[in-house]
This record gives C-alpha cells, structure tokens and sequence, in this order.
C-alpha cells in the first residue's frame, strides 16, 4: 500500500534489486564511475598540495600562514568574473506558455483588444461591469 520513497517495503525491494537483480550490473557500473571520479579528484587535490608546498620552501616569508589563509579564501569562493558565468536574473514577469507561443511566432505576447463594449465604448483588459452569464 505504501507508495512514499522512505517505505520500508520499497526499500527493501530496491536493496534486493540492487543486489541480485538486473539492476546490479547497472549499480556496479554507477559505483564504479562514482569511484574513478573521486579518485580522479583526490589526485588532482594531491598534485596541487605538493605544488603549493615546494613553492612555500622556496620563498622562506614570515608570514606564510596568513598568505596561505587567504589564498584558501579566495579558492573557495569564486567570483562570478573569474569563472566567466554571467549572474542570472530570477526575477521578473514569467510568461505563461500562450505567451511564450505568442512571442516565437512574432506577436505580442499580449493581444491588444479591438471591441467595443454595448455602449459604443472600448472594451477594457479587465471587463468590469454586467456579468454576460446569468447566474
């Protein structure tokens, strides 16, 4: 009956899948990949270390610990400037998908209305007044 992802009856098929199943060919080559990769990682991390290290024996400063402090600092937040991306916007009207339609075929998004109303006056965006339906 339970249909949640923390149901211990999915779990423990999924763990019997993982395990015996067709899945764990599938599992195997994911965990394989995921290992390659922090290897990968780990030695790119070592390569660094050892770079910063014989640099920091070559040049015998006084003060190598506040020059490393902030050399961490600015490893760990990058500016948007230095890696090239663009800050987005999240802000803004968000049009809807007949908007979107609208503007891909050339049109304003939104159509301006041409009618007239019973009185011989134009018909407003929002059509205040008598509802046309009765109710």
């Amino acid at each position: 009956m339970a249909k949640s992802l923390r149901s211990k009856a999915k779990r423990s098929s999924r763990r019997l899948k993982r395990e015996e199943g067709t899945y764990a060919v599938h599992d195997a080559a994911r965990l394989q990949r995921l290992n390659a990769r922090l290897l990968d990682s780990n030695s790119n991390k070592d390569k660094i270390g050892k770079e910063t290290e014989d640099k920091d024996e070559e040049d015998v400063v006084g003060d190598d610990e506040d020059k490393d402090g902030e050399e961490d600092d600015a490893k760990m937040s990058p500016t948007p400037s230095t890696t090239g991306e663009a800050k987005v916007s999240t802000s803004g009207a968000r049009g809807s998908r007949r908007e979107n339609w609208r503007e891909s075929k050339g049109m304003k998004p939104r159509a301006t209305s041409h009618g007239m109303n019973g009185k011989g006056k134009f018909v407003g965006k929002r059509k205040a007044g008598r509802p046309a339906r009765r109710r």
